[in-house]
């Protein structure tokens, strides 16, 4: 057998391998969980090859934190203080394959969205072990390409962050209630955010709510700016402004409750990065 189907096989194949492998994913002696600490700079932590296009990041209750790839329904749990990978599992056996553009925790399960607003959830599982899902479409992706996926403060929604309209309709916070699906959707204040960004073509990336101050932390990657947006979505300003050098392609974002925001690049042709700030009431230099 040969071509795109073969190769896809095999690329399934690996994944299962890693999911089925040893429990002790963050020891040293797996090449791939080796990270190290970049000079100059905040914490940035190098992944393993396997997160090279991670995609989201979310925080459990206890603030641990989970990431996703953009192809496969595999969840990992990363220790953002050492750098290192705790665990793995997947929804589903096989696992599932989509468009992954987010993930957050709500309701006592993981969710994940597609970047068209299919909705997968699962209860966590444990390292190595493959779970069952629900898969709900939300049909948001009628109208937004979507990437960032966040739970509300009240744990009763889900937001899904739209970085492109379609057919020139402006961009959105869409809310889909967990326990009936009902579907409400609010303005970007998009022109003032490209404003902000100097840049009239903001593609939003990832969202998470501030703790500690209540707001929302919308990051636009391609435009290297991470926006500060209270509930009400007007804009605030810059939370920061990120070296272009340091984050090629941010994607995953997520701020603990003592003020730590952590930020997720995607790979390209290297590898994958995941790095830790610390906020200071608006005054961040990086």
């Amino acid at each position: 057998m040969t071509g795109p189907k073969k190769t896809t096989e095999l690329r399934t194949g690996i994944v299962l391998a890693l999911l089925l492998g040893s429990a002790a994913c963050g020891d040293a002696s797996e090449p791939d969980a080796q990270s190290h600490t970049i000079s100059n700079g905040p914490q940035q932590w190098t992944l393993p090859v396997a997160l090279r296009e991670i995609s989201g990041l979310a925080l459990t209750q206890d603030e641990r934190l989970l990431a996703v790839t953009d192809e496969l329904a595999v969840v990992y749990e990363l220790d953002f203080n050492e750098g290192g990978l705790v665990k793995r599992f997947g929804f589903g056996q096989p696992v599932a394959r989509d468009d992954f553009e987010g993930i957050t925790v709500a309701a006592d399960r993981v969710w994940l969205m597609t970047s068209d607003g299919v909705l997968y959830s699962a209860p966590e599982g444990e390292n190595g072990e493959f779970v069952d899902y629900d898969r709900v479409d939300t049909g948001i992706g009628q109208d937004c390409e979507l990437e960032g996926l966040a739970t509300s403060a009240d744990g009763e929604s889900l937001l899904l962050l739209c970085k492109n309209g379609r057919d020139k309709k402006k961009l959105r916070l869409h809310e889909w209630r967990i326990d009936d699906g009902e579907l409400s959707s609010r303005k970007l204040p998009e022109k003032a955010m490209e404003a902000e960004a100097g840049s009239n073509k903001l593609r939003p990336t990832g969202i998470a709510r501030d703790p500690q101050r209540g707001t929302w932390a919308i990051l636009a990657g391609p435009q290297h700016i991470v926006f500060d947006v209270d509930g009400a979505l007007d804009l605030n300003g810059a939370i920061m402004r990120l070296d272009a050098a340091r984050h090629r392609q941010a994607e995953g974002i997520e701020i603990t409750r003592d003020g730590r925001l952590l930020l997720a690049d995607e790979g390209g042709k290297g590898r994958a990065t995941l790095a830790v700030y610390w906020l200071d009431n608006g005054n961040n230099k990086h």
